[in-house]
C-alpha cells in the first residue's frame, strides 16, 4: 500500500497562460496536472490539498488516474485499488479525469477507484480554462464509487466515453447540475448516458442543484439553486449543510455531501488558511 499525504502546488499563478514567463526565474514552465498515477496498485490518497492547475501543456483536469504502459514494455500496467479522500481540490480547470485502458499501448485496466468525502472549489471557468468538468471517465473504467463529496465545478458533473463502465456508484453527492450534468458521447444527458455507458450503476441520495428529476433516476434531489441546498455559510466557504438544510441526515443517518470534520481531522484543512472557496 502506498500513502499519500502531502499539500500539493499550487503552481504560482504567474505562470497562467499569457503568463508563462517568469523574468525572476527566466523560464518558461509546461503545466501539466497536480497529481497523477499511470501503473499503480494499493493507493490511499488522503488529507491533502491541491490546488492551483489549468489548461496549459495539459486539458486542465487536476488528478489523473490514467492508466500507461508508457514505452510499450509494460502491458501489465494498471491503476488499481485506489481511494481518493478527504482532500480539498480547488483553483482548477476540471477536477479529475480517469483512463479506463492506455488508449495507445496495450495494458490492463483502471478498477476499484474510490472518491470520497473530498471538495471541489473553484473548478473551471474562465480563470482557469478547461472543461470545469468534475469527473471524465474515458475507456471503460470498472468499480468507480463517488460518494460523499461536494463540488463547486462551472461545468459537467460527468464526461464519459468509450467502452462501458460496469459497477459504476454515485452516491450522496452534492454539486450543480450545470448545463449538461451526466453527458456521454453521442447520448442525451441524464438516463441516456447512464443506460449506455454505466449498466447497473448505483446513482441515489445526491443533491444536484438546478437539475431535472425527469431526467434522473429516482432517489436523488434537485434543489433550484445552490443557494437552496441550504450550506452553512457558502459566501464564506463554509460548505456544510445547515441545521435547517433538508438534506441533513440523508442516507444511513448521514448529511448528503463532504464531511468538513473529517477534512480538517484529515489535514486537509488547517488553521490559517483562507476558505475552500
Amino acid at each position: 500500500m502506498l500513502w499519500l499525504y502531502y499539500k500539493f502546488g499550487p503552481h504560482p499563478e504567474r505562470w497562467t497562460a499569457g503568463r508563462r514567463y517568469s523574468t525572476d526565474e527566466g523560464k518558461t514552465w509546461s503545466v501539466k496536472n497536480l497529481l497523477e498515477l499511470k501503473n499503480a496498485r494499493r493507493v490511499l490518497i488522503d488529507g491533502n490539498l491541491l490546488e492551483g492547475n489549468w489548461r496549459d501543456s495539459q486539458n486542465g483536469f487536476a488528478v489523473l488516474f490514467t492508466v500507461r504502459n508508457q514505452d510499450g514494455g509494460a502491458p501489465w500496467s494498471t491503476v488499481e485499488d485506489v481511494t481518493f479522500q478527504n482532500n480539498v481540490v480547488r483553483h482548477a480547470g476540471a477536477g479529475i479525469n480517469i483512463l479506463g485502458r492506455d488508449d495507445i499501448r496495450q495494458s490492463g485496466p483502471a478498477r476499484r477507484i474510490a472518491i470520497r468525502n473530498n471538495l471541489f472549489a473553484d473548478v473551471g471557468g474562465p480563470r482557469w480554462g478547461g472543461t470545469g468538468a468534475l469527473l471524465q471517465i474515458l475507456n471503460g473504467a470498472a468499480q468507480v464509487v463517488v460518494e460523499h463529496n461536494t463540488a463547486l465545478q462551472t461545468g459537467s458533473i460527468l464526461v464519459v466515453e468509450g467502452a462501458p463502465s460496469e459497477g459504476f456508484v454515485f452516491r450522496a453527492n452534492v454539486l450543480p447540475h450545470n448545463e449538461y450534468g451526466m453527458i456521454g458521447t453521442g447520448t442525451a444527458s441524464g438516463t441516456a448516458t447512464i443506460a449506455r455507458f454505466f449498466p447497473g450503476a448505483v446513482i441515489e441520495g445526491n443533491v444536484i442543484a438546478g437539475g431535472d428529476a425527469a431526467r434522473y433516476p429516482r432517489g436523488n434531489h434537485f434543489p433550484a439553486s445552490l443557494s437552496a441546498v441550504g450550506f452553512a455559510d457558502q459566501e464564506r466557504g463554509d460548505y456544510r449543510l445547515a441545521e435547517g438544510s433538508r438534506y441533513r441526515h440523508g442516507a444511513a443517518g448521514r448529511d448528503a455531501g463532504v464531511d468538513v470534520a473529517a477534512l480538517a481531522a484529515a489535514g486537509a484543512l488547517t488553521a490559517g488558511e483562507p476558505p475552500p472557496r
